[in-house]
């Protein structure tokens, strides 16, 4: 019986593994990855997109104003964003997180002068939307929006020519 494995067969197999070290650690970081869908609204009557999650039981204000190029937007949606923190609605039920943003959209808090509604639709949120759509309509509130993927994160923009 010869023991003695040929110079080429350790070397194959040498490759082999090491390929199956760079598949596995590849793969494992591709699960972990998270895909950024680029989120680009338009000023509509020069009013700037105030971008609000539908996802499922709830919709939720994005708070990060660093698309927003004017301080006094930036300070209204910082203020806008306070105040439903204040009412505790990332703490609520669905159902009263849902009462706290329609009473948010209706109320003095949120500046229709400044802002419209553009909502991005998850597909578990597709019932939030059209909640949100019937009380949008009933303030005559402007709105636009957009389906999303369900478990992308989101970067929203102006588009560049609006900046």
């Amino acid at each position: 019986m010869d023991l003695e494995r040929p110079l080429m067969d350790i070397i194959t197999g040498a490759i082999g593994i090491f390929a199956l070290a760079i598949i596995i650690i590849v793969t494992h970081n591709l699960s972990n990855a998270r895909i950024m869908l680029d989120v680009q609204a338009t000023l509509q009557h020069n009013r700037y997109p105030l971008f609000v999650i539908c996802e499922k039981d709830k919709a939720i204000l994005l708070c990060n104003p660093s698309y927003l190029p004017e301080e006094n937007a930036k300070k209204a949606l910082r203020d806008m964003c306070d105040y439903l923190e204040l009412t505790g609605i990332n703490k609520a039920s669905p159902e009263e997180s849902w009462k706290i943003m329609g009473t948010f959209i209706s109320s003095k808090w949120f500046d229709r002068k400044l802002f419209y509604i553009f909502a991005l639709i998850r597909p578990s949120g597709v019932k939030t939307f059209y909640k949100l759509d019937n009380l949008l309509v009933s303030l005559t509130i402007e709105s636009g929006y957009m389906p999303i993927p369900e478990d992308w994160d989101i970067k929203v923009a102006l588009k560049r020519d609006q900046m």
